[in-house]
């Protein structure tokens, strides 16, 4: 298996993430964020935010990890999430 797959596969689940929090909740929203790397390694990480909603990606780079992207015509791509993955320079390699 490649080495980017996993992350080619989180990076599909963050386009269709979408955070939101019902009207009449709390002034602060939250959203749990989980990087599965495919090695046995996972990070998770709650975000919250003020907004009503959020995309996947902003969820993404608000967790604090270091995300290199790169990014195209039809978006950012998720090339590597904490040092694992492709360099945004090569980021289908």
């Amino acid at each position: 298996m490649r080495r980017w797959l996993p992350l080619l596969i989180f990076t599909i689940l963050v386009i269709g993430l979408l955070a939101y929090s019902p009207s009449g909740a709390s002034d602060d929203n939250r959203v749990a964020v989980v990087v599965d790397f495919g090695n046995g390694q996972i990070a998770g990480r709650c975000v919250s935010f003020t907004e009503e909603s959020i995309s996947g990606f902003e969820a993404l780079e608000r967790t604090g990890l270091p995300v290199e992207t790169d990014f195209q015509t039809g978006g950012a791509a998720v090339c590597r999430i904490d040092q694992q993955g492709c360099p945004a320079n090569d980021c289908f390699c």
